[in-house]
């Protein structure tokens, strides 16, 4: 066991994107009509000052909490943009069907196209995971 004590996150020093991020929410709050020009000022001062994220808390403890930020629209083409395991597939039947090729342009003779089998078992089991959303 360790006999330094253990360190909570209200105790830990803060840096100046944690200050920038308090006064932005204050400037919201500001332009909401939350708090006064007065009240701004006092909070901002004791913003800088704070040197722990214990005394960042109270500067904004009676405010709401922040709306969380919007979700991006997501494009139709990053909807249906190909993930890791489906470029894996289309590399492997490009792969399967150029050996395929190879093959039947030595030996002379167009053979049943036989990457057929693993492209479309491993196809439909991308497909099947595509349509459950996973």
């Amino acid at each position: 066991m360790s006999d330094l004590p253990e360190r909570r996150e209200q105790d830990l020093r803060i840096g100046n994107p944690e200050r920038e991020a308090v006064v932005q929410r204050l400037s919201e709050a500001l332009s909401e009509g939350r708090i006064e020009l007065a009240e701004y000022d006092d909070r901002v001062q004791q913003v800088y000052a704070a040197k722990t994220q214990a005394e960042l808390m109270p500067v904004t403890a009676d405010l709401p909490a922040p709306p969380p930020p919007p979700v991006p629209p997501t494009s139709l083409a990053s909807r249906f943009a190909p993930d890791r395991a489906e470029r894996g597939w289309l590399g492997m039947a490009v792969m399967l069907t150029a050996i395929w090729l190879f093959t039947a342009y030595t030996s002379g003779g167009w053979a049943h196209f036989w990457p057929i089998w693993p492209i479309g078992f491993t196809g439909a089991g991308l497909l099947v995971r595509r349509i459950n959303g996973r």
